[in-house]
Formats: C-alpha cells, sequence, structure tokens
C-alpha cells in the first residue's frame, strides 16, 4: 500500500469531524455533560497510553500480536474495547473511591490536570517511544502510575472547589474551575509546541540531552502557559475565549497536523523552519476552525441549552474538538492502523525530511 496522500488526509480529516458532530448531536446531552466529558480525559490518556508509550500493544501494532498484511478489524475493535472499558474502570474510582466527587464539573477540572500531565510524560522526552522497560505492559503500568500520581499530588496540593464541608474539596490556594483549569490548557499548548510529534518537536532543547532538555521543556512550558493565561486575564479578554477558544483550539490543531496531516505542510524541512512552518499553519487553522464552529455547533449548543446546559459557544468547540474528534484519529490512527489506508511508521524525527 502506498503511504497515505495529502488528499487521503484530508479525505480523513473531512469524515471524521463529520461522525464526531453526528456523535455530539446524537448523544443524549444530560449523559454527555454529566458523565461523558469527565470520562473522556481518561480515554484521551488511555489513547495515549496504548496507542504510543504502549506501541499499541496488545492486539495493535508495532508491539502489539498484529502482523503486516492481516486483517486490521478484530485488532482494532479488540483495542477499543479494552480502552473504553479501561476508561470507564477509572471513571468509576473517581466517582466513587477517590476523590469521590460528582463527575461533572469536578470530574473535568481533574482531567485536564490528568490530560495536561498525560501529554507532557508522552510527548516532552520524558517517556520516549522507546522507554526504559523492554515489555510494553510494564511501560503501560509505569506511565498510568506516574500520570494518575502526579495528577492526583497536584490536585490535593494546589485547587480548591469552592465547595465547603465536602470531603472531595481539597482546600488548596487555586480556583479549580476560574483558574486552574484554564490555566492547565494553556500550559498544554506549549507542551505540544515541544512536543517530540508536533510544533518544534523539542527543538532546540532536544539537543541537550537528559535530564536537561525534559526539565527545560516542562518549565519553560508551565511558565509561559502561566504567562499567556495571566496576559490575557489582563487583557481582559473574555476567559472562555481565551482558554476553550484560542487555546483548546490551538492545542487540537497541534494535534490534528501531527497525527491527521504528519506534520504537514513542514514535511520538507527540518527544525527549526519546520517548526515556525507548523505554528503558522496551527495559527491559520485555528482561526479558520473556529469561525466554522461558531456556525456548525449553534445546533448543538441550542440542544445544550434545552437540555438545561448553558455553555458558550466557545466551550463547545473545545468539547466537540478535543474530546470527540481527537478521539477518532486516535482511535483510527492507533488501534485500526488508519485502515483501509496503509498503517503508520514511526513519528517524523526534527532532522528528518519526508
Amino acid at each position: 500500500m502506498k503511504p497515505m496522500g495529502v488528499g487521503a488526509r484530508w479525505l480523513r480529516f473531512v469524515i471524521f469531524c463529520g461522525l464526531a458532530w453526528l456523535f455530539m448531536f446524537a448523544i443524549p446531552k444530560g449523559f454527555f455533560i454529566n458523565y461523558y466529558i469527565p470520562m473522556s480525559f481518561f480515554l484521551l490518556m488511555f489513547s495515549a497510553i496504548y496507542g504510543g508509550i504502549g506501541l499499541g500493544w496488545p492486539w495493535a501494532a508495532p508491539m502489539g500480536s498484529w502482523k503486516p498484511g492481516t486483517n486490521r478489524l478484530i485488532p482494532g475493535i479488540s483495542m477499543t474495547i479494552l480502552w473504553i472499558v479501561t476508561a470507564l474502570v477509572f471513571a468509576w474510582i473517581e466517582q466513587y473511591l477517590w476523590p469521590a466527587h460528582p463527575m461533572w464539573p469536578f470530574g473535568a477540572f481533574l482531567g485536564v490536570t490528568i490530560f495536561g500531565t498525560t501529554l507532557w510524560y508522552a510527548f516532552d522526552m520524558i517517556a520516549p517511544t522507546t522507554s526504559a522497560f523492554k515489555k510494553p505492559i510494564a511501560n503501560i503500568i509505569f506511565a498510568t502510575c506516574v500520570i494518575l500520581g502526579i495528577s492526583a499530588l497536584a490536585w490535593a496540593s494546589y485547587t480548591n472547589t469552592g465547595v465547603e464541608g465536602v470531603p472531595w474539596n481539597m482546600g488548596g490556594a487555586i480556583d479549580a474551575g476560574g483558574y486552574w483549569f484554564p490555566l492547565v490548557i494553556w500550559i498544554i499548548v506549549f507542551i505540544e509546541l515541544w512536543g517530540a510529534p508536533m510544533g518544534f518537536q523539542g527543538w532546540p532543547f532536544y539537543k541537550l540531552g537528559k535530564p536537561l532538555a525534559p526539565i527545560l521543556i516542562t518549565v519553560f512550558s508551565c511558565f509561559l502557559g502561566w504567562l499567556f493565561w495571566e496576559w490575557t486575564l489582563a487583557s481582559g479578554m473574555n476567559p472562555s475565549f481565551s482558554s476553550a477558544g484560542i487555546a483548546a483550539g490551538i492545542i487540537i490543531w497541534f494535534f490534528f497536523q501531527a497525527l491527521g496531516f504528519h506534520l504537514w505542510p513542514g514535511t520538507k524541512v527540518k527544525q527549526p523552519l519546520r517548526g515556525v512552518i507548523n505554528l503558522l499553519f496551527v495559527c491559520v487553522m485555528t482561526a479558520v476552525w473556529l469561525a466554522l464552529c461558531q456556525v456548525i455547533l449553534v445546533p448543538i449548543q441550542g440542544q445544550l441549552a434545552a437540555a438545561g446546559v448553558e455553555l458558550d459557544i466557545h466551550t463547545v468547540t473545545a468539547f466537540y474538538s478535543l474530546h470527540i474528534c481527537s478521539l477518532f484519529f486516535l482511535v483510527h490512527e492507533f488501534f485500526f492502523m488508519r485502515a483501509p489506508w496503509a498503517p503508520g511508521g514511526p513519528p517524523l524525527g526534527p532532522e528528518e525530511i519526508a
């Protein structure tokens, strides 16, 4: 099979975005907001763990049981079921064991911490594709423990849900919804900017090696995320437009470009020029995407309002983009191995040209 061309990549993008819109339109809105959105942070987490860190174990490529030339449908379905069941188990733990809080909105506040930690661990030279453990199952278990451990520590140390007299209010100094949630979204922007498969692909930090490179990437991502979030607050910008609009839009388009378009149109040049092209492409497409979603998501926003859930269009756009569209891509890319198109190979390195 020939590798996916640019036309096929755009076709897949349009198909999956259309399917994601139909899914969001059809799903019962009470279930969607009260359970699906909080639970979907675990779907995001375990798509990265099974597909990236675990390298497709136990049934997909490259470290699972699937062999080139064989059918990809059964491995894809099997991986998808495993992925959903895993997310449901951890969502049950969150809802009933710890922190044992109502899933909406508090599951989203904790979930964004889990999502950010997952991307940091998976992309920013913390856990490269070839991790310290030779067996994928060991990497999966270790990554799960690290990501959830750090997320739980951050949540318990810093956040305050604003609900007094309940055991799941951690009593920290940072407002979990009004400040922590958007702050982490802005930090994720810079985690992706330097993420190994996207943006500047770790340039120039990767040249310094470990442990200095991941330390510097972490420090700069957190600092710049905080700086941009504070700047938008100081400028008087609508906080939802800042975080759910601009920041979430940049996040999804770094993701689309890396996974959907495989760093096109910057594949013919090396870093740092590729990073500049990637950033310009992402910024332009974010603006186009936000304008488009202002139109296509109005019916779904109306459905939510009819169900008693008043969300601005920026939040609806972020949910559609990150919690549905991206998951369709991840499942197809990692679990179904791009069927019917040719399976993918390793990500393009910062000094490689396609």
